[in-house]
């Protein structure tokens, strides 16, 4: 798992010099998309907390730094910088695009839909109804990833990233 820790006093973030460091073959346009995400994503969450009350924007990178263990491109790994900026702040899905290309909106857009899928009721029934609707979530869930992943699995991937670094953090 990378390590990734944030300093104000570089000249490149530590936490943005380590990701860059975990894509070795990183072409000049991916190092340009990639650190233009960070910074980007980190503007657009200064004034947010997480429930642990450190920075929203560690989240960010903690979840672009698992897409970058995966060694998926740069329009991923900026993805999963930029997951949770149309949903949380003002920014557009134009203005994504616009910065960043159709890509990396596309992707950013699909996280965000597949967050927002409509819950259906899968109809399990059981004695024990708690345990029926653990597995009838879960079930949901799993559906929705299945429908994101007919449009790209870097969506899915993104996605995966965002709930794991929840999963060891929250």
């Amino acid at each position: 798992m990378l390590k990734l820790m944030v300093s104000t006093t570089a000249a490149l973030p530590k936490d943005l010099e380590t990701l860059l460091q975990a894509l070795p073959d990183l072409s000049p346009n991916g190092m340009s998309i990639i650190e233009r995400a960070y910074l980007r994503a980190q503007d657009a969450h200064k004034e947010q907390t997480r429930k642990s009350g450190e920075p929203y924007f560690t989240h960010c990178v903690a979840v672009a730094g698992i897409l970058a263990e995966m060694k998926l491109d740069p329009e991923a790994i900026a993805a999963g910088l930029l997951h949770d900026v149309i949903e949380d702040t003002p920014v557009t899905e134009d203005e994504i695009r616009s910065e960043f290309g159709a890509t990396v909106a596309r992707l950013v857009v699909g996280v965000t839909k597949l967050t927002k899928l409509p819950i259906q009721q899968i109809g399990l029934k059981s004695d024990n109804h708690r345990a029926a609707r653990v597995v009838n979530k879960e079930m949901e869930y799993f559906r929705k990833m299945l429908l994101a992943m007919g449009d790209d699995v870097r969506v899915v991937l993104v996605k995966l990233a965002d709930r794991l670094h929840n999963m060891r953090t929250l």
